[in-house]
Parts: structure tokens; C-alpha cells; sequence
């Protein structure tokens, strides 16, 4: 696979919090197992078990751990480290990958900024085959990043519309060519982050895209779509015991006769809506 991600609770957490489990050889020993995965091309973003649920996490080291080990400049996991080498889906009735090319994105972390305390390098953003990738910070039961995952959406997509990056650009507008957004987290994303993407592409770009946000913190599978294939939620699975899922192949579409129409998500190798969901947000 080009590239994967984690949705956080690497380690096992306990019922009451206060797990001991977070300390440098267990970090490392993922960083490691996560380093051997996808040529080194993997993300993660927290869950509650390895961030504010650890000891000591008042103290702002397990913070620090985190990033060091697995987001800011120190870490393997900082960047991608090998090129994007997409295999052909030959039973796919729509492709997309098959023209096998090989790139590599560049990562965008949230950075400091003059006059704003809070910033967070686990806040990640790319830009790849015309979709927005977002990874952001949002543990179960914890909502500090809260105004910083909202910041950073608005800064990485109105960044995208600067001339130092006008490859990305349509080519009569100041719009980036984005045909769809996928946001990862430990739950599911702020409500002021969808608002976020969606006032930044009907203001700016006078369209809407669909979003797709991949979750864990139930640890039971569910896939849910709002009806019109435009809003998905994948909740992934944690445990052997627990519901897990065929892979998913979904493509991003729009009426070939209608180049203006709304693109929309396809879904192939769909084994159904999971007795687990909880209803579409």
C-alpha cells in the first residue's frame, strides 16, 4: 500500500485511565513495528490510551514523548520515506490507480505561531491525487486541540491557495482541485471542522466535496454513508473478537456528463452497514 494510518490506542489502556504502559520502550517498540509497515510511509494520530490517559501526562512529558517519537522533526514518522507505488485494482470497475505512477507528498504539521499558545505537530496535512488528507488530534474524552484542529483545517486550506503552491491551483481560480477530504481521528472529527471544509469549498470554490472520516474509538467496526455518498464514516475494529471488515475500495466520482455536477464517493467490496453503528453524525 502506498501509505497507512492508525487512529490511535496503540497501547492498552485500563478502565479507570492511568495506565502505566506509556513509557519510552513501548513508544519506541511501535514506532519500530509502525516504521516496518508500508516502506515507512505510516501515520498515527492519538487515542486516549497513549496521550492523556497515560501517568504522568500532567506533567506535559507524555505530550512531548508522543510528538518526539512519532510526529515532530525528531521522528522517522515525520515524513513520508519512500515514494507513493500504487498498484492496479484490475476488478475495479473504476481504477483510479491504474495509471501506477510513483510520487511523494509533503507532510504539513501545525506549527507555532506568534500569539497563539496552543499548536499541536500531531495536526497533519497533504495534499495527494487531487484529496485533501487531514490527521488530527481528538482523543476519546479529551477536547483540548478542539479550536486548534479547527485552525489548522482553514490555515492548510487557505495555505493551498498561495502562488508557491499554484500547481495544486484550477487554473482560472484561486480554488485547489480537490475532488474529496479524508480526515482520520481517534473520534470522530469536531463538528467545526466539517464547518470548516465545508465554508472553505462553498465560499471559496462555490462547490461542495465529500468527506470521509475514519475513526476507532468504539473498537468495533462500522461503515456508514449519509445516503447520498457524500459524508462516510469508517469506524475500524481493534480486536480478533470484535466485528472486523473486508478491505474497501472506494473511488470518487462524478457525472461524466456534467463536469460541474458534485463529486460523490463509490464504494466497492462493501460487506454491509455493521450492527455496531451508531448512527451517522
Amino acid at each position: 500500500v502506498p501509505f497507512a494510518i492508525h487512529v490511535g490506542d496503540f497501547l492498552k489502556g485500563r478502565a479507570s485511565g492511568n495506565t502505566g504502559r506509556c513509557n519510552p520502550d513501548s513508544f519506541e517498540s511501535r514506532l519500530q513495528l509502525f516504521n516496518s509497515l508500508a516502506s515507512g510511509n505510516f501515520l498515527v494520530v492519538p487515542g486516549d490510551n497513549d496521550w492523556q490517559e497515560c501517568n504522568g501526562y500532567e506533567t506535559g512529558a507524555i505530550e512531548r514523548m508522543w510528538r518526539d517519537t512519532f510526529a515532530d522533526t525528531p521522528s522517522v514518522l515525520n515524513q513520508f520515506n519512500s515514494n507513493f507505488n500504487f498498484p492496479d485494482y484490475p476488478n475495479s470497475q473504476f481504477p483510479i490507480f491504474s495509471h501506477n505512477y510513483s510520487t511523494r507528498p509533503t507532510i504539513e504539521r501545525q506549527k507555532y505561531q506568534t500569539g497563539v499558545d496552543d499548536f499541536f505537530p500531531e495536526n497533519l496535512f497533504f495534499l495527494h491525487n487531487d484529496v485533501a488528507f487531514f490527521g488530527l488530534n481528538r482523543p476519546a474524552n479529551w477536547d483540548n486541540a478542539r479550536d486548534a484542529c479547527e485552525r489548522w483545517v482553514r490555515h492548510s486550506l487557505e495555505e493551498m491557495r498561495v502562488p508557491s503552491h499554484n500547481s495544486f491551483l484550477h487554473q482560472q481560480d484561486t480554488c485547489i482541485a480537490v475532488k474529496s477530504v479524508v480526515v482520520w481521528t481517534h473520534v470522530g472529527y469536531f463538528s467545526q471542522v466539517e464547518d470548516a471544509i465545508e465554508a472553505y469549498f462553498s465560499t471559496v470554490c462555490q462547490k461542495t466535496v465529500p468527506i470521509l472520516n475514519i475513526k476507532g474509538n468504539t473498537h468495533d467496526y462500522c461503515f456508514e454513508s449519509n445516503g447520498e455518498n457524500t459524508k462516510l464514516e469508517l469506524t475500524v475494529g481493534g480486536n480478533a473478537s470484535q466485528e472486523m471488515s473486508d478491505p474497501h475500495l472506494v473511488s470518487i466520482l462524478s457525472d461524466p456528463e456534467d463536469p460541474t455536477s458534485p463529486h460523490y464517493f463509490h464504494i466497492e467490496q462493501n460487506d454491509g452497514v455493521s450492527d455496531n453503528c451508531e448512527g451517522f453524525n
